[in-house]
């Protein structure tokens, strides 16, 4: 993987194959765009699209903002590399896109991710054997048994009620001695029996 590399960055190439398989798509689709300028100064501009695309989404149009690196459409942000909207701001600007690619993209930074050494992997007869993830507990969140749980409900005005006076089962007035009342039903139960 070294060697194939470094006969690339001799070669004279700059970015991947990868890098420039995706940017030579980009430009094609960026020649499509029709591109409103809304602050020159801020690079601040307003790409329409044209041509339906071919990710499956209607036409749309697209914020792009050079300075904070931003596209509406996500790509830019998510690959570190000019999407079509870009090329297209860029372009309308005469600004070089191809500066706007990450560092990551170029083969001299891939060469130098093999350039450092790397310990061979052992066979796996001498690999430690694997126990599993060790997963501890937090006695904090057990709960405590003896006594009724507590609520989590945090109460309001609306749950507190106005006491009530007890109203009598029997007349349902507002008497304090229900006892008469049982005492006299009873009494006249025992006359109706004679």
């Amino acid at each position: 993987m070294a060697k194939q590399h470094a006969s690339i960055l001799a070669s004279g190439q700059i970015y991947t194959e990868k890098c420039m398989t995706f940017m030579k798509s980009e430009i094609r689709k960026s020649n499509s765009h029709r591109v409103d300028s809304f602050d020159r100064s801020n690079h601040t501009f307003m790409v329409h699209e044209t041509v339906v695309p071919k990710e499956g989404r209607p036409i749309g149009h697209f914020s792009v903002n050079l300075s904070n690196k931003w596209c509406d459409c996500g790509k830019y942000q998510a690959k570190h590399m000019p999407c079509s909207h870009v090329i297209a701001a860029c372009s309308s600007i005469k600004y070089d896109y191809w500066s706007l690619i990450s560092d990551v993209y170029k083969v001299e930074t891939v060469l130098k991710v093999y350039s450092e050494v790397f310990q061979p992997i052992p066979n796996e007869g001498y690999w430690p054997q694997y126990e599993g993830v060790k997963v501890c507990h937090n006695p904090l969140m057990r709960r405590v048994k003896k006594s009724r749980p507590k609520t989590k409900r945090i109460r309001t005005e609306m749950d507190t009620t106005d006491r009530v006076s007890r109203k009598c089962g029997l007349c349902r007035g507002q008497c304090d001695v229900v006892p008469q009342h049982s005492v006299g039903f009873r009494l006249e139960d025992e006359k109706a029996d004679l």
